[in-house]
């Protein structure tokens, strides 16, 4: 795979403009089991193509139950392609930092993943170059059982994203 696709994929899963077509699976995630709801600490980032930070989708990560987890997710970007993407050994480290692994064009964490490490309060270019990330709720990270940390269903830009626990898809909250 050339060593650009995953985050173009993750740009079209943002809604960016390319021009290419979908590199998405054609397997749909297996639906939710009754009471399912994926349910977890949270992690806020906002990643979009702002410079300086000031806008964009907002992707909800989240921590655990372990790092081998899959946290998965679907979006239709604006011509009309599917998009899928996943993470795993998604974690708060000691020095601050957030990070995770992301895997393009799956919803299984398959394939040569990238590893991505954020700091808090930075806004930084990722990858493609066009997007620009930054985490914008690391409170779970500094204390998982504190007030501040938001316990709920994960989620993901666009609108109408689809999100996955280890290939079973989540529940929204609204559910």
């Amino acid at each position: 795979m050339h060593k650009f696709l995953p985050w173009l994929v993750l740009a079209l899963s943002l809604g960016m403009p390319t021009g290419c077509g979908s590199s998405g699976s054609t397997d749909a995630p297996t639906p939710a089991p009754e009471g399912n709801v994926c349910r977890a600490p949270l992690v806020g980032m906002q990643i979009g193509p702002d410079p300086t930070c000031a806008s964009g989708p907002e992707h909800w990560f989240p921590l655990g139950p372990d790092e081998q987890s899959c946290h998965g997710w679907a979006g239709t970007a604006n011509n009309g392609d599917r998009h899928e993407n996943s993470a795993n050994a998604i974690r708060c480290n000691a020095d601050g930092t957030f990070e995770y692994t992301q895997f393009a064009g799956n919803l299984e964490c398959r394939g040569n993943g990238v590893r991505k490490v954020y700091e808090p309060g930075i806004c930084e270019r990722d990858i493609p170059p066009v997007l620009y990330a930054l985490p914008i709720d690391l409170a779970c990270c500094r204390d998982p059982d504190g007030p501040d940390c938001i316990v709920g269903v994960p989620r993901a830009g666009p609108v109408g994203a689809v999100i996955t626990l280890d290939g079973v898809e989540c529940e929204s909250a609204e559910s």
